[in-house]
């Protein structure tokens, strides 16, 4: 009964990781992007 309840999890997380971490990937890339385009422009 448990390992049915831990499977549809980790395919949940498995799903949901890496779009979790390319979306905070692409916020800092914008982030210091802008900074860096403050500073020398």
């Amino acid at each position: 009964e448990f390992k049915s309840l831990t499977k549809p999890v980790t395919i949940y997380t498995r799903q949901t990781n890496p779009i979790k971490i390319n979306w905070l990937g692409w916020m800092t890339g914008l982030t210091t992007l802008l900074i860096l385009s403050w500073i020398f422009f």
